[in-house]
């Protein structure tokens, strides 16, 4: 009984739409202001406290913050708002073409 259970999950599960599974996304962010080595302890500490977020790697050298969230709880204005709101503007960086 337990493995016919089983497969019946297995089975409801697979059958989801593949939005409702995986929602993340990734984003670089262009930081202002972040001028001292402490500054992208701050903007990773702010990224991380937005819900959703999974990862946040911030570079002081090009004043970047990529994050990886789950876009089914958060956004991106999520994620400038929380830098904003600690003195730190940012920006969806634009992607080369």
């Amino acid at each position: 009984m337990s493995r016919l259970m089983l497969a019946a999950v297995a089975v409801a599960v697979l059958a989801l739409p593949t939005a409702v599974q995986s929602a993340d996304r990734t984003v670089t962010l262009v930081v202002e202001r972040m001028n001292c080595a402490s500054c992208p302890i701050f903007v990773r500490s702010a990224l991380r406290g937005v819900r959703g977020v999974k990862s946040v790697k911030v570079s002081l050298a090009a004043k970047t913050a990529t994050v990886t969230y789950d876009d089914r709880v958060s956004g991106v204005a999520d994620l400038t708002g929380a830098t904003r709101a600690i003195g730190y503007p940012s920006r969806p960086a634009r992607s080369a073409r």
